[in-house]
């Protein structure tokens, strides 16, 4: 079962990488989008029509309120870049070691980043038995 969880916490660990890759991309996506010269594009679009809005209001207000949503979407896959990177940390240290409160850890933040493949192999390890407090 040590061998398992082993492998597992290399896989967890890779996919934490690549998920923390990711939301960095996507976060300075969202930020990109949530500046001012895309507000003024988004004025321009609406203006224009080629932008519809179920937003009431005046294309100021809806640029905006489509900006605001950018922003919360931007500083979200930053959260999520946070945890999938703490999470990679935990996942490879917790090859190397048999303490309780890493494999906690890694639970904690397997749930928080997204990976699932950790808390699967945490249980492992918990269920092993030989860990220390």
């Amino acid at each position: 079962m040590k061998r398992v969880a082993n492998i597992l916490f290399l896989v967890g660990g890779i996919l934490s990488i690549v998920l923390a890759a990711t939301w960095v991309c996507l976060a300075a996506m969202f930020y990109v989008f949530a500046s001012e010269p895309f507000k003024e594009l988004i004025i321009k679009g609406i203006e224009e029509g080629t932008i519809n809005s179920d937003f009431p209001g005046d294309p100021t207000q809806v640029a905006t309120a489509i900006q605001i949503m950018f922003l919360s979407f931007g500083i979200s896959f930053t959260v999520m870049t946070v945890f999938s990177a703490i999470n990679a940390v935990f996942a490879f240290k917790g090859r190397n070691t048999n303490s309780k409160g890493m494999f906690i850890c890694n639970i904690v933040f397997g749930v928080l980043s997204g990976v699932e493949v950790n808390l699967v192999a945490s249980i492992f390890a918990l269920i092993k038995g030989d860990t220390v407090e």
